[in-house]
């Protein structure tokens, strides 16, 4: 049985230290695919090209951090109030110089 809620935790591992049995099922994982990377291969090859698709699909989430999708109208928004907080901090000479650019690059459009 645990301890009572709202008691103190005074005791068991402290934050940050890992768990010794993840880390020894992580290492007995690792040393499987190590030491069976031929025979993986070789699966691999006799798996039709959709089921390798998928293989793959898989692994790679396992290497590359998932990209949260963000939708176009969000990200307008969101460079809109980094502009806004830009302009609000910036010296007045600055974003004079902006806005002189920014008319002069409008004004070459028009002009083509």
């Amino acid at each position: 049985m645990g301890r009572p809620r709202g008691t103190p935790k005074t005791g068991g591992r402290k934050k940050g230290t890992p768990n010794k049995i993840t880390s020894s099922l992580k290492e007995f994982i690792r040393n499987l695919i190590n030491d069976n990377r031929e025979q993986i291969i070789k699966d691999l090859r006799a798996l039709q090209p959709y089921q390798r698709l998928l293989f793959v699909e898989r692994l790679i989430n396992y290497v590359l951090p998932k990209q949260a999708s963000v939708d176009i109208q969000t990200q307008i928004e969101a460079e809109y109030k980094a502009l806004e907080r830009l302009i609000d901090e910036a010296p007045d000479e600055f974003v004079n110089k902006i806005t002189d650019k920014i008319i002069k690059i409008q004004e070459e459009k028009e002009n083509g």
